[in-house]
């Protein structure tokens, strides 16, 4: 597969930037879209998301090793991570970019499992994290805090 990445046009990104940290100082939650990729201001934090890319799939930086996401979820679930690995993708499309802010209660979902804001963590828009953060929800609540697993459309993915 033929994996492309944009390059950034730094001038924009640096107005986009200071747009959206004026932003913040306004409103405690807004997004602010742009052709080429998305900023997120989350209680005065900002994050990026820059388009999905295939490419992103395959391999994750873990401090000095790479990993696939299969190993990431094989290392956090164990004999579970097939389950993990369809709930993902049904949830995100496999996509760690993810985002949606439209539940009915004003909360919102990020990255690979569609991880909810009631939670309060951050980066979840970086694969491991996202991961490791499904797993401690797992743990907490088993397989029923994803609503892909509650409507059966995770077996989709098996």
């Amino acid at each position: 597969m033929y994996c492309y990445k944009p390059k950034k046009n730094k001038h924009k990104d640096t107005i986009i930037l200071l747009g959206a940290i004026a932003t913040a100082f306004i409103l405690a939650f807004t997004i602010v879209s742009f052709e080429d990729h998305t900023i997120y201001i989350d209680n005065g934090e900002i994050e990026e998301t820059p388009e999905f890319n295939p490419c992103d799939l395959k391999e994750v930086t873990c401090g000095d090793t790479t990993k696939t996401i299969e190993e990431l979820l094989k290392t956090y679930f164990k004999d579970e991570w097939k389950v993990a690995k369809a709930i993902m993708l049904a949830e995100s499309g496999g996509n760690p970019k993810a985002y949606n802010n439209k539940n009915s209660n004003g909360s919102n979902d990020r990255g690979l499992f569609q991880i909810n804001s009631i939670h309060k963590e951050t980066n979840l828009f970086d694969p491991e994290h996202n991961i490791e953060v499904a797993y401690k929800v797992y743990k907490k609540q088993g397989w029923e805090a994803w609503s892909a697993y509650n409507n059966n459309k995770y077996k989709d993915f098996l």
